[in-house]
C-alpha cells in the first residue's frame, strides 16, 4: 500500500512539473534577471580564477568554502545562479545550497557559457 501511494506522489509530481509552465530560463533570460538585480550570480571557483575574469557582478564563495560549511550571505529565497569553469563545480555548489535550504537554485555552467550567451564579465585588472 504504501509503495502504491509513493508511486502515486511521484505520477502526481511528474504530471504537475510536466503542465505547470516551469520551463527553465535560457541563459539570455538569467542574464536578464542578474543584470536587473532579480537573481544572484555565485561563482565557485577559486579565488584566482575568480580575479582572473567573471560574470559583472558575481559574487564568490569557493566550492570548498561551501563544502566546509561557510554559506553565502543570500536570502534563502532569492534566486541564485552557480557557476564554474565547465560546470562541474557549480552544480556540486548547487547541490550543497538546495541542501542547506536555498530554494531557488540553478546551475548555468562555466564562465565561457556566460561570455558566448553575451554575459557581461570584468576582472581585477579591469
Amino acid at each position: 500500500m504504501r509503495l502504491k501511494l509513493i508511486g502515486l506522489l511521484v505520477f502526481i509530481v511528474l504530471i504537475y512539473g510536466c503542465f505547470s509552465g516551469n520551463q527553465p530560463l535560457s541563459l539570455s533570460q538569467i542574464i536578464k534577471q542578474a543584470s536587473s538585480g532579480q537573481a544572484i550570480l555565485l561563482d565557485v571557483r577559486t579565488q584566482e580564477e575568480y580575479e582572473k575574469i567573471r560574470a559583472k557582478g558575481a559574487l564568490h564563495l569557493s566550492l570548498s568554502d561551501l563544502q566546509s560549511g561557510k554559506m553565502p550571505n543570500i536570502g534563502r529565497k532569492k534566486q541564485v545562479y552557480t557557476y564554474c569553469q565547465s560546470g562541474v563545480r557549480s552544480e556540486k555548489a548547487r547541490k550543497i545550497l538546495v541542501e542547506r535550504g536555498y530554494i531557488s537554485v540553478g546551475n548555468i555552467g562555466g564562465i565561457g557559457a556566460w561570455q558566448k550567451a553575451g554575459g557581461q564579465v570584468e576582472s581585477d585588472s579591469d
